[in-house]
């Protein structure tokens, strides 16, 4: 089994809006980064910076998988611009 690593995103940052939800759908992107090292690590790293604009709860890869937001929180990353369906 793949362990799951709480790193979230710090509150605060813009790409956390702290929206209170109750998920009822799932939303699976892919990053489609093929650059070498490009990792669930990577992506983890690039979603505490404080300019990242975007944000979602889990990256995942081969090997391991990062949590970034708490699952009753909603992120940022299905492009409505707001606490919408999608977020």
């Amino acid at each position: 089994m793949v362990k799951i690593t709480k790193d979230f995103i710090p509150v605060g940052h813009n790409n956390r809006p702290g929206y209170a939800m109750n998920p009822a759908y799932i939303t699976v992107h892919n990053t489609a980064n093929t650059a070498r090292g490009a990792n669930a690590a990577m992506h983890a790293r690039y979603e505490k910076n404080p300019e990242t604009p975007t944000s979602w709860h889990f990256t995942v890869d081969e090997k391991e998988i990062y949590q970034h937001l708490p699952l009753n929180e909603n992120g940022w990353h299905a492009g409505d611009g707001n606490s919408g369906n999608g977020n």
